[in-house]
């Protein structure tokens, strides 16, 4: 049997046993090589994979909190509007249009925005928390018009 001629395609019913041994020595090499380039491969598309998540996922928590001015809790954009809608055309999250689709959402559902204080301080739709009155002593009270609150008590000692 001659050897075979670079280039040329094999002969119908060859297979690698049927080649000499130094052949099959080279083949089984490069076939080895081959699959340790195709296994580091897959691993380091694996790495960047994770890399390009962790990436994003830090991108678009910048992106939320970017919008607490906009959203009581910004992370209500995540639960109302597709997040493939908030990514450019580069696939990485756009504060923009993360920006653009708080407005809107606060627009559709205003209970989701900021609560706006009133101008006595309280937050609009409720009353402040109940602060009892303080007093001073006798004298303020009678001062303030609740004296005939203390002669009662004061006529009892």
């Amino acid at each position: 049997m001659s050897a075979p001629v670079p280039g040329t395609p094999p002969r119908s019913g060859e297979t690698v046993a049927s080649l000499p041994g130094w052949a099959q020595k080279l083949i089984g090499d490069l076939r080895s090589e081959s699959a340790g380039h195709r296994q580091s491969a897959a691993d380091l598309k694996a790495e960047r994979d994770a890399l390009r998540t962790e990436a994003n996922e830090r991108a678009a928590s910048a992106a939320l909190a970017g919008l607490s001015d906009v959203l009581t809790d910004p992370s209500d954009l995540t639960r109302f509007v597709d997040s493939a809608s908030l990514l450019g055309d580069d696939g990485k999250p756009d504060p923009g249009k993360y920006l653009e689709a708080a407005q809107t959402l606060v627009s559709e559902r205003p209970h989701l925005g900021p609560r706006v204080a009133s101008a006595g301080g309280a937050p609009l739709g409720g009353v402040g928390p109940y602060q009892p009155a303080r007093s001073d002593g006798v004298e303020a009270d009678v001062a303030s018009g609740r004296s005939a609150f203390v002669d009662l008590f004061q006529s009892s000692e």
